[in-house]
């Protein structure tokens, strides 16, 4: 059934506010970060399927070997960004 909470309901609409914007926002960094380094992440994945296990130096020199490119860490967005995400077009029923 449903939980009674002592939260209000502007409470609970800032926080799913707010975990949107996370959850968003961590989304768009993290393919913008892979894409940034594909060439990187297919090396790491074949070294993956043929000895199972990447040291941290070893990851390390690939990171320098494939000069990997970094985002400043900083906090994640003020913006929601629903516009920005890939799956603007799926259908309101499943």
């Amino acid at each position: 059934g449903t939980r009674q909470t002592t939260w209000g309901g502007k409470i609970l609409s800032n926080v799913d506010g707010e975990v949107e914007r996370l959850v968003n926002n961590s989304y768009i960094t993290a393919k913008h970060i892979l894409s940034e380094n594909m060439d990187l992440l297919h090396h790491l994945a074949k070294t993956l399927v043929e000895q199972e296990v990447v040291s941290a130096e070893e990851f390390q020199m690939m990171l320098v070997e494939f000069g990997s490119k970094v985002v400043p860490f900083e906090t994640i967005g003020t913006e929601r960004n629903r516009d920005k995400l890939p799956f603007q077009s799926m259908p309101a029923k499943v």
